[in-house]
């Protein structure tokens, strides 16, 4: 695929290697066209800005890369580089090129798709869509370069999950894992290790999804012994990235029914969240431990837990984390017959006692509804 409307960016970017600076650029249109006129070239039929490769000519091309390039003139004294040379220089040249102009492209694509706006996010996806491929190139040259792949990683992971393409992702992030984990330790640079890290996390939570329980929770557990190697991070930043992947290793096991496994992930969890004094995350930590509470009927511990993430929503004014909490409670109030939640919930959200039960009855009987 190619875009019109960007080639001259991606010209630029050929230019500035020194290996095709001599190349003539200003014949693009003309090579365009007879391209198109071989067949080898076709508008894409749902955007006039993309044109569509034939199989056949990425193939060409690759041939005529091997071919002896024309070089540039080199002073008699100094030794012409062999064809081998030439050709290799060719294509690291065009190789970075490329990867320089499509992490541009996918910073940009990145920030749609992740835009509060539906109708820009919907443009990046079909855009994502249509450079699909070339974003995938993109992460694939950016790994043998040793450079970050964040911004095309980001485009091709959220793509994958709002498409719904778990088997996919999974496929994709245990191949970029198993290139990641063969670069030396020593050539990994802090931006590598959190794309290791980053894609880690989504295996680990696509394998959720697909109830790959199993597989899920190992590579959460992998996923772990990378963050020491971080060099440039804080403690607290290594202890909340952990914190983070014992809270999914909590739910792995919440879904399974392993209640004590769940609580013991969850705390783990919670204990570095303590430590390092984030109190917003502490929230949703505390709610799982009391779902996991309350499905055990251990209904003093539960009312615990989600008082205590209660608290936290309301102190930061959490509305949706508010909600969901208090349907949580009512249904807690519903099987323990607490008469004195209705009077603690109000006393953290500043409403009467009286207005507490009416929520609370309202919601016991919408959800039976």
């Amino acid at each position: 695929m190619i875009d019109v409307v960007l080639l001259e960016n991606y010209t630029n970017q050929l230019k500035a290697e020194a290996a095709l600076s001599h190349l003539p650029f200003d014949q693009w249109q003309a090579v365009l066209q007879e391209a198109a006129n071989w067949g080898l070239l076709s508008q894409d039929p749902q955007s006039s800005r993309f044109l569509r490769l034939q199989p056949t000519l990425p193939y060409f091309l690759r041939s005529r890369l091997t071919a002896t390039p024309e070089s540039p003139s080199t002073p008699p004294t100094v030794p012409p580089p062999s064809a081998g040379e030439v050709r290799r220089g060719f294509s690291a040249a065009i190789h970075a090129a490329f990867r320089r102009h499509y992490d541009s492209i996918g910073g940009a694509l990145g920030q749609l798709i992740t835009s509060r706006d539906p109708q820009e996010r919907q443009l990046g996806l079909n855009l994502i869509h249509i450079e699909y491929e070339n974003l995938l190139t993109t992460i694939h040259l950016g790994l043998a370069a040793k450079v970050a792949i964040s911004n095309p990683y980001h485009c091709v992971d959220r793509y994958l999950e709002l498409t719904q393409a778990h088997h996919k992702g999974i496929e994709l992030g245990l191949s970029l894992l198993k290139t990641l984990e063969t670069i030396p330790a020593a050539e990994l640079s802090n931006a590598l290790r959190f794309d290791l890290l980053r894609i880690s996390g989504d295996v680990g939570r696509r394998q959720r999804t697909v109830q790959a329980y199993a597989d899920s929770a190992a590579t959460y557990l992998r996923t772990l012994t990378f963050i020491d190697g971080f060099s440039e991070e804080t403690e607290k930043q290594k202890g909340l990235w952990k914190a983070t992947i014992y809270h999914e290793l909590g739910i792995v096991a919440q879904e399974q029914r392993q209640w004590g496994e769940a609580e013991g992930y969850y705390r783990q969890a919670l204990d570095l969240k303590i430590e390092f004094n984030d109190r917003y995350s502490q929230a949703s930590t505390y709610h799982q431990l009391g779902i996991v509470a309350q499905a055990q009927r251990q209904w003093a511990q539960a009312r615990d837990y989600l008082m205590q993430d209660l608290t936290i929503s309301a102190e930061f004014n959490d509305v949706h984390g508010l909600g969901i909490t208090l349907r949580n409670l009512a249904g807690l109030w519903q099987a323990g017959e607490d008469a004195d939640l209705p009077a603690a919930v109000a006393a953290v959200m500043g409403v009467p006692a009286a207005a507490v039960i009416a929520q609370f009855e309202k919601t016991v009987q919408d959800d039976a509804a």
